[in-house]
């Protein structure tokens, strides 16, 4: 059993994907799943490559998530499309894309090329929520405005319940799965179950217990949506199992929602431009602190070796000093000897002259004293 999940972001597809994981469908390892975040702290249950995927095929025909193309007539039959397809059948061969949840809500906008691309193996769980709830989500994960978020909210259910025609689809409010998990999954399983018995429904109530009506932010009353209207009231007319869905005939194409978006765009492209050159002049700015401070470092290395030059000079100052003491010490040390010398000189000449004197006189004192006796 294969299940696509579709519907705008920030309606509960991570809910219900997270939902009929838990019930024992295959969401992919955990490697490639985007990882959870403030903004769906349970995880989105959504492989990473797929969306990288259809982020592609938007681009190619012009758009971004959150400003769909205006796609062509028969676009879905264009080399371009056939080209995407094979893309797709790429994919879930790769990853073997068989008795799985398979979620991501820009699949919403590219279901023709999604559902060729899976065949009739395929049933959709359509998940819906009041306009102002998403817009106001939108509001405080992305800053976008209220006006672009219901304009969102309208081409992406415009186009779901569109390109659904002819194909298994239970569709799914959103408050229903928050406020009575357990009920939303028994009908959700049973229609399932109806196509291909894969669910165990005693799991699946167990399974429940993963809805937090607590993550049910952002609520809003049921009015106050204007033009869309119609659209809402649609949806929760039509509430419910589809063996096979009816495109409806009464929903006019709004033109408002994407002359909004086509604004949004513009001005979000603007917005990039000054943050570029904003960043540039950032860079310029970092360029020169860098400089300032690799003049800074230079400076004060200059004023170390400088200090340092200093601190020599005194030392060789007092080196000088010392050196000049002890050549006056040498030189005073110097003449002493010499002087030393001279008087050693001195008394030896005098001690010869003893020397040479003493016998002479002492021969003669004998002689006299021998006289005298």
């Amino acid at each position: 059993m294969t299940v696509v999940v579709l519907g705008m972001h920030r309606s509960g597809t991570s809910a219900v994907a997270g939902l009929l994981h838990h019930a024992g469908l295959n969401v992919g390892a955990a490697d490639d799943l985007i990882e959870a975040n403030e903004g769906n702290p349970k995880g989105h249950y959504e492989l990473r490559p797929m969306m990288e995927l259809n982020d592609t095929i938007l681009k190619q025909w012009g758009g971004t998530w959150d400003n769909p193309p205006a796609f062509p007539d028969n676009w879905q039959n264009s080399e371009l499309a056939l080209d995407q397809i094979a893309s797709i059948r790429a994919l879930i061969a790769e990853y073997q894309l068989h008795d799985w949840v398979i979620k991501d809500p820009r699949i919403t906008v590219l279901l023709p090329l999604w559902s060729a691309a899976l065949g009739d193996d395929a049933a959709y769980v359509a998940m819906y929520r009041h306009p102002r709830e998403v817009a106001l989500s939108l509001e405080a994960r992305d800053s976008m405005p209220i006006a672009v978020g219901m304009s969102l909210w309208w081409e992406y259910n415009y186009a779901m319940i569109h390109h659904l025609d002819g194909y298994r689809t239970y569709l799914l409010p959103y408050h229903h799965l928050v406020t009575s998990p357990v009920q939303s999954s028994v009908f959700l399983t049973k229609f399932l179950n109806s196509w291909r018995p894969a669910l165990d429904l005693h799991s699946v109530e167990q399974a429940a217990s993963f809805i937090e009506p607590t993550l049910w932010r952002n609520q809003s009353d049921e009015g106050d949506i204007d033009d869309v209207n119609a659209l809402y009231s649609f949806l929760v007319s039509r509430t419910g199992a589809h063996q096979s869905w009816e495109t409806p005939t009464s929903i006019p194409r709004l033109q408002l929602p994407r002359a909004l978006l086509g604004i949004s765009d513009l001005s979000r492209a603007e917005r990039k431009k000054s943050s570029d050159l904003t960043m540039q002049l950032v860079g310029i700015s970092d360029l020169s602190r860098a400089e300032r401070k690799k003049s800074s470092d230079l400076t004060m290395q200059l004023e170390l070796k400088i200090n340092e030059l200093t601190d020599l000079e005194q030392r060789a100052g007092l080196l000088r000093a010392d050196y000049e003491t002890l050549q006056s010490d040498y030189i005073r040390l110097g003449e002493q000897n010499h002087a030393l010398f001279i008087e050693h000189q001195q008394l030896i000449g005098y001690l010869e002259r003893i020397r040479n004197r003493w016998p002479i006189r002492l021969g003669i004192r004998i002689k006299q004293t021998l006289t005298r006796h």
